[in-house]
């Protein structure tokens, strides 16, 4: 099943916050990055990790 954009930037938001502690707010200007630059068929959370792999400890 496909996932809507909403559904999908949700679920991307969540896993910020649940994987970096971000609050709703700090994750919400994440998620719109991730929208944008996925991979064809990334999961929502596959995009967060990824995106987090390039933080700076």
């Amino acid at each position: 099943m496909q996932l809507t954009k909403t559904e999908w930037m949700e679920r991307c938001q969540r896993h910020y916050m649940t994987k970096a502690g971000l609050t709703e707010s700090q994750a919400a200007d994440y998620v719109e990055w991730c929208w944008n630059n996925r991979e064809d068929g990334e999961t929502p959370e596959d995009a967060a990790d990824a995106d987090m792999s390039c933080w700076e400890p």
